[in-house]
């Protein structure tokens, strides 16, 4: 639910900064599929502690980047995609964590 919530704010916001044909939510919904398979190339190669941590500097600048006011809506699609990627990194690596510690006899049931 608050996940839902989040989203719904900042494309509010992005609407209040002018997107009107909605070209910076498609930015922002499908930027986060472009770079899934980095994402687990990355896990493979640095660790999952290492990569959720990097997930999480990644959502932190995205929301430094949407409250500072002076930057153009041009120069958000930066924070978007850092929003996106971050997002998408700490649910793939909190999910890979578990099964990688409990085990995936039972995982998905």
């Amino acid at each position: 639910m608050l996940y839902h919530f989040n989203i719904t704010l900042l494309l509010l916001h992005l609407e209040d900064r002018g997107d009107d044909n909605g070209f910076y939510t498609s930015i922002f919904f499908t930027s986060s599929a472009l770079f899934a398979p980095f994402a687990g190339k990355l896990a493979d190669f640095a660790g999952l502690g290492r990569t959720e941590g990097l997930a999480t500097m990644l959502t932190s600048l995205s929301l430094l980047m949407i409250s500072l006011e002076t930057i153009s809506l041009d120069f958000h699609v930066l924070g978007i995609a850092s929003y996106s990627l971050g997002r998408m990194m700490i649910f793939g690596m909190y999910f890979s964590n578990i099964g990688k510690r409990l085990g995936f006899t039972h995982y998905g049931t």
